[in-house]
């Protein structure tokens, strides 16, 4: 389908090709969060008489994982049967990512997790707002299934998680490998700043500058354009004089 699109387009058409993620597939040891934090007493289960099996007891968890990545704090106010006080937020928060940093998996022997931070950290790795967990973690590959809890730059021999991204189009260079991290949010500046549009106004991503023929084209064009305009208001000035195009109004007595 790319093929046939490349081929009927001409030289002006803008082509810009984003993958979904790809995986390592090398789990050896699938780390569960929620073991960490039961074994260091933050997260509390109860016997559930309907399944026999076990329930979260809120009212004795103060933290508990969820989406891969997150770690939420039971936080009175905020949470239905939060029982963790506003005030003790920062100690609590410092004692979990504690407990985490000195977990080791039992099988292995081996610190699971590359990176442990506190929610207005994780602003560096561009995740912020009310909808992130209290803290951001990321694990080893050998202990996620394939992506999802690892860094976007984790590695084992060839297999990484990364995307694939192309772009063909007008002032596009040819034959070049961007040897920097291409962030996804760069993709919709770019895209804007090749077509001549607006950048979105909440844009976090820099344009792509290293990938384009004359990063300053537009400013190229427009100094282009002032030229012309200047260059026809002489001539409009001229033919004004020469032919009288702008006579005065006569004045009435």
């Amino acid at each position: 389908m790319l093929g046939e699109l490349l081929t009927t387009a001409d030289e002006e058409t803008l082509f810009i090709i984003v993958s979904d993620h790809a995986g390592t597939g090398s789990a050896q040891q699938l780390l569960d969060t929620r073991k960490v934090l039961e074994q260091a007493g933050f997260l509390v289960y109860k016997p559930d008489s309907d399944t026999g099996g076990r329930v979260v007891d809120w009212s004795k968890t103060k933290a508990f994982p969820q989406r891969d990545i997150y770690v939420y704090l039971n936080l009175k106010g905020r949470d239905p049967e939060g029982i963790v006080d506003p005030k003790d937020y920062d100690a609590t928060v410092d004692e979990v990512i504690q407990a985490m940093m000195d977990y080791k998996d039992p099988a292995t022997g081996k610190h699971p997790f590359t990176l442990i931070l506190r929610k207005e950290d994780a602003a560096l790795l561009g995740l912020w707002g009310d909808r992130i967990g209290d803290i951001v973690y990321a694990v080893r590959p050998e202990f996620d299934l394939e992506h999802g809890s690892e860094l976007p730059t984790a590695r084992v021999g060839e297999l990484t998680i990364r995307s694939l991204f192309f772009m063909k189009g007008p002032n596009v260079k040819k034959g070049l490998h961007l040897k920097r991290l291409t962030q996804l949010t760069a993709v919709a500046p770019t895209i804007a700043y090749l077509l001549g549009f607006p950048i979105p106004a909440q844009a976090e991503g820099p344009v792509l500058w290293e990938a384009l023929e004359d990063p300053d084209f537009r400013l190229t064009q427009v100094k282009t354009l002032q030229k012309q305009l200047d260059r026809w208001k002489k001539l409009y000035s001229g033919l004004a004089v020469e032919y009288d195009l702008n006579p005065r109004p006569e004045i009435e007595e």
